[in-house]
């Protein structure tokens, strides 16, 4: 019942998905962003890393001085410098934020892949919402426009009147009104889905007839508010930033510690260029120099920022906690509103099953009555208007469930591939347009 015409080649949530994880910018986007914050940590570390250098120079000089014994000098030589950061702890709190920012920016990109399944799903239950509609208007318009030749045939042999045809016409115009603005949402849907997926769509597989909208496990909305108040995207990027702006409170807290490093070097040249002046009196025989110890670093004052900053930082650390506890509260929130829209859902889809069954007798009831003479050809069209109304429901109850399945995932931070799989097990490839 729910789904489109038979085809050999459909297109279905897997497939698309496919297409849409390999287009889809704002993905892309996520994915490039990951690479360039992947790149912190390894430029935090270098900082922990030893430093060499290499130097030299070769230069002719000339001096125009009375009885010069040496006008003409030069002075050349090199210099291989080594340097190794023993304690510096605005490096130490440097590395530790790389870190945090690393999985700050995995975590976003495992939220655009979710989003991106989200509204993957939303696009293509819609459009098969109003492939139903358009299926169901039809129908809808077929039986009125048999109902008015019925209507206008009793009219002819005298066992109806005019009002019956008026009655029969005037529905099946509004049947075809309602129609054309099937064909309209259903057009408009699909551009939608189209412009996730990057190319066009086919046929897609609807949805199976009979199958019931799987439960939830666990049954209980607290549970799944619980999970979602830990592990929603939003809430874990948030406790990240809890944590990198204690990072940072504790770089300026501590900023007046001293920093130290190890350095060696070696040097290789004549007397102007060991001695590092322009020797030009005596010219000099070529020699070597080599040194190696600790440098301190020790910060007397800094016009008292490192305290302005400290203070800054921790109100910025408390206002991070409290963004925390709106994150939390929100996907909490979300997640038991998801739960019970899926819930009701299902409970909503069996009533309107059973509904579409009852209107569907009653249509019946109703045609055989009116060529008895027992009920008038209003309560004909009434019953049909009833039928298509009581099926319009029911594909949009079972769209609706899934959806709400769909965003619980999403708010909980587990929504993924395997989702989309267990989706396409609802879905029959040989149900098409």
């Amino acid at each position: 019942m729910l789904g489109i015409g038979v085809t050999a080649r459909s297109s279905d949530l897997q497939s698309l998905y496919q297409s849409a994880i390999g287009y889809d910018p704002t993905v892309q986007g996520a994915a490039a962003f990951l690479r360039a914050e992947e790149m912190k940590y390894p430029e935090a570390r270098s900082r922990w890393l030893p430093s060499v250098r290499a130097s030299g120079s070769a230069i002719n000089g000339h001096v125009d001085q009375e009885n010069a014994l040496f006008p003409n000098y030069r002075t050349d030589g090199f210099t291989f410098s080594l340097s190794q950061t023993i304690f510096d702890w605005g490096a130490f709190q440097d590395l530790r934020d790389s870190n945090l920012e690393v999985e700050q920016a995995r975590i976003i990109y495992a939220k655009s892949q979710s989003n991106l399944i989200l509204r993957l799903c939303d696009a293509y239950f819609s459009v098969l919402s109003a492939q139903e509609d358009r299926k169901a208007a039809g129908e809808h318009l077929a039986a009125l426009q048999e109902q008015e030749k019925v209507a206008r045939e009793n009219f002819r042999l005298g066992n109806g009147t005019v009002v019956d045809v008026q009655d029969a016409e005037a529905s099946v115009a509004a049947a075809q009104a309602d129609e054309v603005d099937m064909v309209n949402a259903l057009q408009e849907r699909e551009a939608q889905l189209a412009s996730i997926v990057g190319r066009p769509l086919g046929e897609l597989a609807g949805l199976t007839a009979s199958q019931a909208l799987p439960g939830l496990f666990p049954a209980e909305a607290s549970a799944w508010a619980a999970l979602a108040r830990d592990n929603s995207f939003d809430a874990r990027i948030q406790q990240l930033e809890v944590a990198r702006a204690h990072t940072r409170t504790l770089k300026t807290r501590y900023a007046t510690l001293p920093t130290v490093t190890a350095i060696a070097s070696f040097s290789r040249g004549n007397a102007n260029y060991i001695n590092g002046q322009d020797n030009f009196i005596t010219g000099g025989p070529a020699a070597s120099s080599a040194r190696i110890g600790i440098q301190i670093t020790i910060p007397l004052f800094d016009g008292l920022s490192s305290q302005s900053l400290t203070r800054e930082n921790l109100a910025l650390e408390d206002k991070a906690e409290d963004d925390l506890g709106v994150a939390r509260q929100n996907a909490a929130q979300q997640a038991q509103q998801a739960y019970l829209g899926y819930e009701g859902g299902r409970t909503r889809v069996a009533a309107l099953q059973q509904a579409v069954r009852s209107a569907q007798s009653s249509v019946e009831f109703n045609i055989k009555a009116y060529r008895k003479g027992v009920r008038l050809n209003s309560d004909v069209l009434a019953a049909e208007d009833r039928l298509y109304s009581q099926q319009r429901n029911y594909y949009e109850a079972r769209i609706t469930a899934l959806m709400w399945g769909v965003r619980l995932k999403d708010v909980t931070g587990e929504l993924d591939e395997q989702d989309i799989e267990q989706l396409n097990s609802l879905l029959d490839a040989q149900q098409g347009e």
